[in-house]
């Protein structure tokens, strides 16, 4: 969980467990100054591969910026961090996507793949303004789920047949 004195109060009831990478690495920056995007975003989205996430969604609320993951068709809170981060955040995800990061106001989406071992992951990131600021949503695809075939979609047989 953050030290940071304004963010304890809207992470203390469901913030990042202590097992997790951004937990622990919140915890060694002690403050939103020492923060980097790079190295926060990688564990942000590490979590969310760990846990077998579909969705990462950061959001700048009034409180701060909430990150959540989608498991199983919800949102859960993940993590609390201070709204200072957003700018950083979002410049990040704006890199790894390849998106133009001097048009702020407009809503982009790219792709990327995350930064370390997990190669079989691609990420979708989709960056869209609010009044508070960027709210980012990043969609993960596992590579190694992709055998489809077409019996399996439910279709008549009559109608898989050329």
């Amino acid at each position: 969980m953050p030290l940071w004195s304004s963010q304890r109060k809207a992470t203390e009831a469901a913030g990042p467990t202590l097992a997790s990478h951004t937990a622990r690495y919140l915890a060694w920056c002690r403050n939103p100054a020492a923060v980097d995007a790079l190295q926060l975003v990688d564990c942000i989205v590490a979590d969310a591969i760990e846990v077998a996430a579909s969705d990462i969604h950061i959001e700048p609320w009034a409180e701060g910026i909430v990150v959540r993951f989608r498991l199983a068709g919800m949102l859960h809170r993940h993590a609390g961090l201070p709204l200072e981060l957003m700018e950083r955040i979002g410049g990040r995800f704006r890199v790894m996507g390849d998106m133009e990061r001097f048009r702020p106001v407009t809503p982009q989406e790219g792709g990327a793949t995350p930064g370390f071992s997990s190669s079989h992951v691609q990420l979708r990131i989709s960056i869209f303004p609010t009044k508070r600021g960027e709210k980012v949503v990043i969609r993960l695809f596992d590579t190694r789920d992709r055998t489809f075939r077409l019996d399996g979609l439910g279709l008549d047989p009559d109608v898989l047949e050329p």
